[in-house]
């Protein structure tokens, strides 16, 4: 289907969906049972580049279409479309002339592989929903919240994936998991099995300093997910998580969270989080220098949160450190990692050896749906040329994130949100421009327009 007739396909089932609902109007019965959602989204994102490196922008604007139906008491189905537009940009393709790279942030707005295509289509959910007393069972092309594989918003669209998923919810314990089968991640336009999904955004280098050369080299059935959250006492939570990828590596986390009750609506929290990763079998290639986790050493990772939360304020220090035996992995075109040290714009994953520190406060205005946080990070990753434990040659850096999201009392479906980013070298560079341009020494900005309904 050439990209025309996409854009068309999407339109009409975006007016045939609205007729639908519109036609069932007088049908009380049939109109609690339908429901037609969507958002439509406009991002503007520029980076700005230290001098003499080139800076990027781009104008992107997007429109989602969902439609909801209930099929007797215990079923359900849902379809989901989107479609996404460059209205004006730099030229994502061009490489820098020191760096020999191009955008990194911009091009992400759109479909990476494809970068120059003025419109995407992407056909999204697709799924079969059971309800059941006390939870639900998805079957098909579906969303999911799990630690390691999520939506990570900030591009235009999120990453969905395809296969089984479960929740169940008792008094005191939460249950969920499923397998997944294929993926199809944030910024491409297009599902891929589990293990061709791994390698679709930059590989990096493998630990003996050789370009890694995974992506479609690997072979993996699927994902298990489980995970159980249990509240032990109203001030004690218990969370596990294991995500299996068939043939490639295991991943397990344990988490426990302390809540206290202070003075008024106040409460301080704190949260500890250990994740542990294994090799499992080749590690996905059948070569070592074609697999996703080469390392016989287990990767492990501590993080860890102290903070307030009341009504209007949040303010938490977080640590995260990954221990120098191993790099720690996740695709990236899963979601974003758990870590209590996550900033947007930025990535855990790919480094072994590491000292994370963030503060985060927030401080929001309910009356005019006003929301405004600051955080302020400090990492401290190994030398660039220590390639056993940095996959993608970044440097050392400080970062600076500053937003505010407005959601007006008159427009309670529109959200407004600015995001300043700007990142500070620390580690040595060796005067290359590889280990500088679009990492650090440079500012991001973020204008966000969403009007859901």
């Amino acid at each position: 289907m050439n990209e025309r007739r996409k854009i068309y396909a999407f339109f009409l089932l975006s007016l045939l969906l609205s007729l639908q609902v519109f036609s069932q109007r007088d049908s009380a019965k049939v109109e609690k049972s339908s429901k037609l959602s969507g958002q439509v989204r406009y991002i503007f994102m520029a980076t700005d580049n230290m001098q003499p490196f080139t800076d990027y922008f781009a104008h992107s604007f997007g429109a989602q279409a969902k439609y909801e139906r209930g099929l007797g008491k215990h079923f359900g189905i849902a379809a989901g479309a989107s479609i996404v537009y460059n209205l004006s940009s730099s030229d994502l393709e061009k490489n820098d002339p020191l760096a020999k790279r191009p955008s990194r942030y911009e091009v992400g707005l759109f479909d990476l592989h494809y970068p120059t295509k003025k419109s995407g289509f992407r056909l999204e959910e697709l799924y079969l929903q059971y309800a059941l007393k006390n939870g639900t069972i998805g079957l098909g092309n579906q969303l999911i919240n799990a630690p390691f594989i999520n939506p990570q918003d900030g591009r235009m669209r999120p990453t969905f994936v395809s296969g089984l998923y479960t929740t169940l919810k008792f008094p005191s314990t939460q249950i969920e998991g499923g397998w997944i089968g294929a993926v199809l991640p944030r910024s491409i336009n297009g599902w891929y099995s589990a293990g061709s999904s791994i390698g679709l955004y930059p590989q990096g280098i493998n630990s003996d300093g050789t370009a890694a050369d995974y992506a479609g080299h690997l072979s993996s059935k699927g994902i298990l997910l489980a995970g159980i959250s249990h509240t032990v006492s109203p001030g004690i939570k218990l969370k596990f998580w294991e995500q299996c990828s068939e043939n490639i590596f295991n991943t397990v986390l344990l988490q426990v969270d302390a809540e206290k009750k202070l003075e008024g609506q106040t409460k301080y929290l704190a949260s500890l989080q250990y994740v542990h990763q294994v090799k499992v079998a080749d590690g996905g290639g059948s070569e070592n220098s074609q697999g996703y986790f080469q390392s016989t050493t287990p990767a492990q990772v501590i993080s860890a949160m102290t903070g307030i939360k009341s009504a209007r304020f949040d303010a938490s220090f977080n640590y995260t450190r990954i221990l120098k035996k191993a790099r720690y992995l996740m695709p990236r075109e899963w979601g974003r990692k758990p870590f209590f040290t996550f900033m947007p714009r930025e990535r855990n994953e790919g480094f072994g050896d590491v000292h994370a520190f963030v503060i985060k406060t927030a401080y929001n205005f309910p009356k005019v749906g006003l929301k405004t946080s600051l955080q302020a990070e400090y990492f401290r990753l190994p030398d660039v040329k220590n390639v056993a434990l940095n996959r993608y040659g970044m440097p050392s850096y400080s970062q600076v994130n500053a937003e505010v999201r407005y959601t007006p009392k008159f427009a309670s479906k529109l959200d407004l949100q600015f995001l300043y980013v700007y990142k500070d070298g620390s580690g040595s560079t060796y005067q290359n421009p590889g280990y500088i341009f679009n990492k650090v020494n440079m500012a991001l900005y973020n204008v966000v327009i969403n009007y859901s309904w």
